[in-house]
């Protein structure tokens, strides 16, 4: 067996944020052209469709962009001085306590205090596959040559890291340091553009975290760009505990210019050239054939025959069944039938160029253990941009309930008895407060994402 340790894995230091796991990156260039001159170019080129929803949010984008030239992101406090001296770690619980609290009396202040020379960033969202991400990378390649210092990154590997370095933080300095307010301070001496795609607000521990983040990134004069397929109202609907996020819903509606981009289009589906890389039904035995052959096409069973690799995340091991050069072949079960984190996805996806998900099962409603799963790996596959093959028991849309799907649910007479009769995971821990709704509207852009990796130019070598 090998062991492996994934490349992302870091220690916390003074002055130092996280690293960022290797994603689809966005390299950012020098650019003398404003974000509305680099869009009608391609428009010009045909590389970009004229959409007159789109033109309206360059508009708003552009504005930033001029709002930007004449910033001066305010200086930003030491981090030191958000860490306890390791000389106090001698003192008692209750007094790093209160010393905690003293610190955050002095140095937080509410929302309100956003200061007014902050120019108003942009929560830009709508459906899936409409331009959301394209135009926030339009931005982010084209900012003014006096902002030096940005960064764009995936909100579920931010949020991700962000829980992992608070775990580290308070590991080594207990809880003496207010952990979301030391990384803020971090993250903004790092950045004065901040870049957040496809935000989604699942947890109540997500929600809180979010809330506090936020009023500091504010604080410190971080200008933030956020694209989602939510409405900043409709972040966490239904959440436990809601009514202690709707104040970060209040300062992303008052901080932030919110705008809806209500395309028609989804630009992902519309490529033509693509590739027959979801296969169904898995049990056909051409079809197992086909997956067979995708398995030795991208693999080099010759030089590195199949074998199973286990790899350590953060002190677990994920094993991984299959195995051929930098090709892992799961099941479902095995992918997503046992509890596992984005981490482990996100090792996966930082570890290997092609995955095969075999005996993809329809899955109900209520499988929204499994579902996640399956959309985290998604979501870590794409940002990674690894190949991926499926075989499922029916057509990869018809997987998990559309937004269309589950209305049609809603609606039906004998909705409760489908679902006392269908698959439900027996590890599912479900608390019945989102009812699946939001597990419905993520499937659906995973199902944009899907259209988006099986085109001829991403399974590329």
């Amino acid at each position: 067996m090998v062991f492996l340790r994934p490349s992302f894995f870091f220690k916390i230091q003074r002055g130092m944020f996280m690293s960022i796991p290797r994603q689809h990156t966005v390299v950012r260039h020098l650019s003398s052209k404003s974000p509305k001159e680099a869009y009608e170019l391609k428009v010009k080129e045909g590389k970009w469709r004229p959409d007159p929803h789109q033109e309206k949010a360059v508009f708003a984008v552009n504005r930033l962009y001029h709002d930007l030239q004449s910033y001066n992101q305010p200086p930003v406090p030491k981090e030191s001085f958000y860490l306890p001296s390791r000389g106090n770690e001698g003192s008692t619980w209750l007094s790093r306590f209160r010393s905690t609290l003293s610190k955050c009396a002095s140095s937080f202040k509410p929302s309100s205090f956003i200061a007014p020379q902050i120019p108003r960033g942009i929560y830009l969202y709508g459906d899936v596959g409409c331009g959301k991400t394209a135009l926030m990378d339009l931005f982010y390649t084209n900012l003014p040559s006096n902002v030096t210092r940005s960064k764009r990154i995936h909100f579920h590997a931010f949020m991700l890291h962000i829980h992992q370095s608070a775990h580290q933080l308070k590991q080594v300095y207990g809880y003496g340091v207010d952990t979301i307010e030391y990384l803020s301070a971090q993250l903004a001496s790092k950045c004065t553009v901040l870049c957040f795609d496809e935000l989604q607000v699942t947890d109540v521990a997500g929600a809180l975290i979010l809330r506090r983040l936020f009023e500091c990134l504010q604080k410190y004069g971080v200008v933030i760009f956020i694209t989602s397929n939510r409405a900043p109202d409709d972040l966490y609907k239904n959440g436990i505990q809601r009514e202690s996020f709707i104040p970060c819903i209040h300062l992303l509606n008052e901080s932030l210019n919110v705008m809806c981009l209500d395309s028609p289009n989804d630009y992902r589906r519309l490529q033509t050239q693509t590739d027959d890389v979801y296969l169904y039904p898995a049990k056909d035995t051409k079809v197992r054939q086909k997956v067979q052959n995708f398995f030795e096409r991208y693999g080099d069973l010759h030089a590195d025959p199949t074998h199973e690799v286990q790899l350590e995340v953060f002190g677990r091991t994920i094993l991984v069944p299959k195995v051929s050069k930098d090709t892992a072949w799961f099941t479902f079960r095995e992918l997503c039938g046992e509890p596992k984190s984005a981490a482990d996805y996100i090792s996966l996806a930082n570890r290997f160029k092609v995955f095969i998900i075999s005996d993809i099962p329809q899955l109900s409603i209520e499988a929204k253990d499994l579902i996640r799963r399956f959309i985290n790996f998604i979501d870590a596959a794409y940002d990674a941009r690894a190949k991926i093959i499926l075989s499922a028991d029916v057509s990869v849309d018809l997987i998990y309930p559309t937004p269309e799907g589950y209305k049609h649910l809603q609606t039906t007479k004998n909705y409760s008895e489908s679902i006392e009769n269908s698959m439900i995971a027996p590890e599912s821990n479900y608390h019945g407060d989102f009812g699946g709704v939001e597990e419905v509207f993520a499937f659906s852009r995973c199902l944009s994402r899907l259209a988006e990796m099986r085109r001829s130019d991403w399974l590329q070598p």
